[in-house]
């Protein structure tokens, strides 16, 4: 069987913690291996994770609280390379019994890097489906171009091989929007596959606690997310692709650097900012997405 290590951030997770683990231990035609790092928790999470730590295929690792983003890049620091496959884990979802196998049996004969992630079922804190629609596949990036913009992986979905973990142990990004969004530009960026199941392979947990959740809550309030994120922390999507190309460069393909030079040097004149809002390639994948992108590059916070 195909052994895979699962990475974990836990923070104040105690509602639903043991939920989410049965699903993992409950994976069919698999190994798991579970590692979870504890990100300061306050209330019984700690608790949990010493009796759960008492199974052979759990490993806990306790720390200060350095947000999910930091957390996940230390597991990934500190899990060992020699797992073919790793999946990100959320704290409070529930996984289908055959998530990882269906992940696996999507990407397992890829040479070079490679991502899985799929969509979801959007659910309550009990577990009962929202009738709302999660992802549209249309607006999934099916390329790098496409993902400089917009990718829409969620990372709770996500099963990546040894190759890609390698690569991410290589460096730790100093500025992301979050993790999984690095994770995806970083496997599409140096030419990997990047593979979307429009399958639903978890239960995704939309409650009062959710970092991010998957609910869409109209034009507006995303206009409004949109720009506090600009005024937060402008220009982030160019910098998250300049540090791929400064970390990364001997191993990107030559098709991709052109799209790298169009982001990296897009304030530099008026021209090179009018051949980035022409290009064919690098686009959002709906007018929302492709509206928000022009006026990023046309103010430069992009």
């Amino acid at each position: 069987m195909k052994e895979v290590a699962i990475l974990l951030s836990t923070y104040n997770g105690e509602k639903y913690l043991n939920e989410q683990i049965e699903s993992i231990l409950s994976q069919k035609k698999v190994e798991v291996h579970i590692y979870i790092r504890d990100d300061g928790s306050k209330d019984k999470t700690k608790e949990l994770l010493r009796e759960l730590e008492k199974k052979s295929n759990i490993d806990v690792f306790y720390g200060e609280n350095i947000g999910v983003i930091n957390s996940f890049f230390s597991l990934v620091k500190q899990v060992n390379d020699n797992y073919e496959y790793y999946a990100f884990c959320d704290q409070d979802d529930y996984w289908k019994n055959n998530k990882l196998f269906r992940a696996i049996s999507k990407i397992q004969n890829e040479r070079n890097a490679a991502l899985y992630h799929s969509d979801a079922i959007l659910v309550n804190q009990d577990l009962v489906s929202l009738n709302v629609k999660f992802k549209k596949e249309k607006e999934v990036a099916k390329d790098f171009p496409q993902s400089i913009v917009f990718s829409n992986c969620t990372g709770c979905t996500v099963v990546i091989n040894r190759k890609l973990l390698k690569y991410l142990k290589q460096y730790t990004p100093a500025q992301v929007l979050m993790h999984d969004d690095w994770i995806c530009k970083l496997c599409f960026g140096l030419g990997g596959i990047v593979y979307y199941d429009s399958s639903p392979t978890i239960l995704y947990r939309q409650h009062s606690q959710n970092v991010i959740g998957g609910v869409k809550h109209g034009f507006w309030c995303t206009w409004k997310r949109r720009l506090k994120e600009v005024k937060e922390n402008p220009n982030m999507r160019s910098i998250v692709i300049k540090e791929i190309y400064d970390n990364y460069l001997d191993v990107i393909p030559k098709k991709n650097l052109k799209y790298f030079n169009l982001i990296i040097n897009y304030r530099k004149s008026l021209k090179n900012k009018f051949r980035l809002l022409m290009s064919k390639e690098i686009k959002g994948l709906s007018f929302e997405k492709q509206l928000m992108f022009k006026c990023a590059v046309i103010l430069s916070k992009f």
